[in-house]
């Protein structure tokens, strides 16, 4: 079950992140009331730093799955 939570969380992850490459606009939490989400075109600098952020927490959740799978490291206390 650990395993399945961490491959649907990473695969999510990545999947928001292609999203927003492709549209050029990613969700980065909230500025008051209104979600925040930076353009390419607008703020480049934290779109990229969010899409970064997206890729490799989906990735390290994928990695770990991996791991929990070939049993090299603990999987979620998840009771």
């Amino acid at each position: 079950m650990t395993t399945v939570f961490l491959f649907v969380f990473g695969i999510g992850l990545l999947a928001v992140a292609y999203h927003g490459h492709q549209v050029g606009e990613i969700p980065a939490g909230s500025a008051g009331w209104k979600p925040y989400r930076p353009s390419r075109s607008e703020s480049p600098g934290a779109f990229y730093f969010f899409l970064t952020l997206y890729i490799c927490a989906g990735l390290a959740l994928l990695v770990w799955g991996v791991l929990v799978v070939a049993g090299l490291a603990p999987p979620l206390p998840l009771n």
